[in-house]
C-alpha cells in the first residue's frame, strides 16, 4: 500500500468517525526493531518472536485505549521482488481512538541519512497533535530492540549493516517528532531494551524527553509489557507524573518477576540530568572511549559495583527503582540496585573482573 493511502485512511477516519480526527489526550509511537535476530525460547521451550509478541502487544494498546492515537512503527528485514528490487522494510499503522484508521509500507533510511527521518515525517503529516488547535496532549515514545549503542556503531540492523547506530543518532532522529515551539518531543520514553539505563543514554535522550522507563540490566529478551499503559492512559492525572509513571514501572517490573534471571526497571526524571550532565558525563565517556578502543570485551553492570566514582556523582538523580535478584548463581544475594548501568571489562570467559 501506498504512503498516501494513509493519509486518505486518516481522513476517512475523520468523516466517518465522530470526534476520531480531534486531537487525542495522548499521542504513543511505537518503533519496533524487527531487522535484527529477537527470538527466545518461551517457559514451555517454545521459540518465539520478540518483534512480533512486541507488535501483538503494540496492537492491543491501539485498540483499548480510547483516548489515544497509537502510531505503530515496525522495522523489517529488507526483501528482494522477483526483478530484485528492494522492497519496502518499514510499515506503519495507525489507532485512533481504538479505531484502526490505516497502514502503509514505506522505506526507511539509508546508512546516510538520518534515523527515523521517514517515520517522523509519517508522524508529522498524520498526528493530531500537530493541528494548531491541539492542546493538553502528552506524546510518548514505546522502543522494542536490542541495546542502542552508546558509540555509533554498524551491525545493528541486518538491512543496513554499514549503518552508523547509536543513542545520538537516535536522539537526533526523535527531534523530528517535536512541534514547532516544544522544548522536547517526548513527555515519556519507555525503552524495551537490555542497558537502557546508563548515564549516556539518560544524558543525551534528556534532551528530547522529560521521563525516561527502561531496564538498566539485561531483559534476556524479555520486553518491557504495556499491557498497564492502557490504564495508565485513560486515568491520567499529569498533576503528579512521577507517581503516575512510578505506578506504571511497577507494572512493568511486575510483568517480569517470573523470570529466574534478576530484574530491574527503572524509572529516570531526566530534568535532572539535562541539569548535571556536565558533573559527571566527562569521566563516563572517557572510560567509555577507552574500552572501545581496546580489543578486550566489555559488559554492563551496576555502576556502583563497576563505576563507583561515577556512581557518588549519579547520586543526586531522580530513580525510582524496582529490583529482584536472581535466583541462584552470582548476584542471588544483591538486594538492590543503583539504577544505573556501566560498562566494566570481562575476562575470556565472561566474568567480571
Amino acid at each position: 500500500m501506498r504512503e498516501g493511502w494513509l493519509a486518505f485512511f486518516l481522513v476517512l477516519a475523520g468523516l466517518t468517525g465522530p470526534g476520531l480526527f480531534a486531537a487525542s489526550l495522548n499521542s504513543v509511537v511505537v518503533i519496533i526493531h524487527d531487522d535484527s535476530n529477537y527470538q527466545f525460547a518461551d517457559q514451555d521451550r517454545n521459540l518465539q518472536s520478540g518483534a512480533e509478541l512486541a507488535y501483538q502487544s503494540a496492537k492491543r494498546l491501539g485498540e483499548t485505549c480510547d483516548n489515544c492515537e497509537v502510531f505503530i512503527f515496525r522495522h523489517k528485514k529488507i526483501d528482494r521482488n522477483i526483478f530484485g528490487k528492494k522492497k519496502k522494510s518499514g510499515k506503519v499503522s495507525l489507532y485512533r481512538k481504538t479505531w484502526f484508521a490505516g497502514e502503509s509500507d514505506y522505506h526507511r533510511v539509508s546508512s546516510d541519512e538520518v534515523l527515523l527521518r521517514e517515520e517522523s515525517r509519517l508522524y508529522r503529516v498524520n498526528s493530531s497533535t500537530m493541528k494548531k488547535n491541539a492542546s493538553e496532549y502528552k506524546r510518548w515514545l514505546v522502543y522494542f530492540g536490542h541495546k542502542i549503542p552508546e558509540v555509533p556503531s554498524g551491525g545493528y540492523s541486518y538491512s543496513f549493516p554499514e549503518q552508523k547506530y547509536s543513542i545520538m543518532d537516535f536522539t537526533r532522529g526523535l527531534q523530528g517528532f517535536k512541534k514547532e515551539g516544544e522544548d522536547r518531543a517526548f513527555h515519556v520514553a519507555v525503552l524495551s531494551t537490555c542497558h537502557g539505563g546508563t548515564p549516556q543514554t539518560a544524558a543525551w535522550l534528556s534532551q528530547q524527553v522529560d521521563y525516561l522507563i527502561t531496564s538498566p540490566e539485561k531483559l534476556n529478551l524479555a520486553y518491557l509489557s504495556l499491557e498497564g499503559l492502557p490504564k495508565t492512559l485513560m486515568t491520567a492525572d499529569w498533576h503528579e507524573p512521577e507517581l503516575l509513571l512510578e505506578i506504571l514501572g511497577l507494572s512493568m517490573f511486575d510483568s517480569l518477576k517470573h523470570l529466574k534471571s534478576g530484574v530491574t526497571v527503572a524509572l529516570y526524571q531526566l530534568a535532572d540530568m539535562r541539569e548535571q550532565r556536565d558533573a559527571f558525563m566527562p569521566a563516563y565517556e572517557e572510560r567509555l572511549g577507552s574500552y572501545h578502543a581496546q580489543p578486550s570485551p566489555f559488559s554492563y553492570g551496576d555502576c556502583q559495583d563497576s563505576f563507583p566514582e561515577i556512581s557518588d556523582l549519579l547520586s543526586g538523580q531522580s530513580v525510582v527503582v524496582f529490583h529482584k535478584p536472581p535466583r541462584f548463581g552470582r548476584g542471588s544475594r544483591q538486594r538492590g540496585h543503583s539504577g544505573w548501568s556501566c560498562p566494566h571489562p570481562v575476562l575470556a570467559t565472561g566474568d567480571a573482573l
